[in-house]
This record gives C-alpha cells, structure tokens and sequence, in this order.
C-alpha cells in the first residue's frame, strides 16, 4: 500500500471509531490497513517510480531504504562515513569484526544469511536497511558481480530491505512523517 493511501486508510479508520460506528464498522476500517504497512512510517523509502537497473532481489530483512557508494569492508565503510559519504557495506556475510563498518554503513547488502542472520539482526536492531542472501552476488576484490553486471568499489548501489530489491546508482529516499491519527489508532 502506497503511504498516500495508506494514511488515507488510518485517517478514515480513526475517523469510524470518533463517529461512534457499530463494532463491525470499525473493525471493518481497522482490517482496510495492512498491519505490515504501518511500519512504512517510520523507514525511509525511495521517492517515486525509478529507471534504475534491478540487479537482483534478495531477502529484505531490515526495513528501509538507502544509497551510497559500494565498499567491501568495515574499515572502508567507517572510513567513507567519517569523510562524510554514505555508504552500502557488501560482505559475503556480516560477522561481530564487521559491527563498527555495519554501524557506519547507510545499508547492508549480503550473499548469505537469512532472517536471522548476524547482518539481519544488527540492521534491524539499529534501523538500518537490509538486504541478505543475495547468493548469484559473487564478489571480488574491487567489486561485485551481479551475474553479468559488474559493479566496481565506489560505485553507486540503492538498496530496499522491504523488497530485497538490489538497485544500480543513486536513488533518492524520503521519510514521510506519519498522520496524526496514527498515535490515536494505535491506541
């Protein structure tokens, strides 16, 4: 559900329940938002439709979205993002040494792991996309090969740990606030 509609849907929800509604009603207008969208809220994600090459879908296991350069390391992730670049740290998989550069990284991006991988749990814990077990993601030394793409260290990537969805270049994100009515459904 778009964030539009879904703020349209909370906002008629909040407005059933003020009315005074039958409790059918109101359950009726409770079950028109998806329980899963409502975290849409408060993670960013990638403004408007997009021409970016799809590289691959993986498993999205932190919500969210984010672009920044390519790097293969923690030490490279914690170095760009003290030079003020943002940053999606690729590793095979993400172990306790990573946890710094994973700290300092915009976005996660793994070929193994699962929903409850090391890279999974950290990202979700501190908020941060990700996307894990993107296995046809072979990487190398200067970069990482998407099947017959290649992209180089530095390069832009764009990821979305809702989707899974591994993007090529930049791609704007957004965060939009939620409605006022939220705080009032959730209740």
């Amino acid at each position: 559900m778009e964030r539009v509609e879904l703020t349209q849907a909370v906002r008629a929800a909040v407005q059933a329940i003020a009315s005074g509604s039958s409790a059918t009603s109101v359950a009726d207008a409770m079950f028109t938002i998806p329980a899963d969208s409502i975290g849409t809220f408060w993670h960013a994600s990638f403004e408007g439709s997009t021409n970016n090459p799809l590289l691959t879908t993986a498993l999205g296991a932190s919500p969210g979205a984010a672009s920044g350069q390519l790097v293969l390391s923690a030490e490279e992730a914690i170095e760009a993002a003290e030079s003020g670049r943002d940053v999606i740290l690729v590793r095979p998989e993400t172990t306790p040494e990573d946890v710094l550069g994973m700290q300092a990284a915009k976005g996660i991006l793994t070929a193994r792991g699962g929903i409850t991988s090391h890279a999974a749990v950290v990202a979700r814990g501190w908020g941060i996309p990700a996307v894990v077990g993107a296995g046809e993601m072979l990487i190398s030394s200067d970069g990482v090969h998407f099947g017959d793409t290649f992209v180089a260290r530095g390069s832009e990537l764009s990821i979305n740990g809702g989707t899974g969805e591994v993007f090529l270049g930049h791609m704007q994100t957004a965060k939009t606030d939620a409605p006022e009515e939220l705080e009032q459904l959730l209740k």
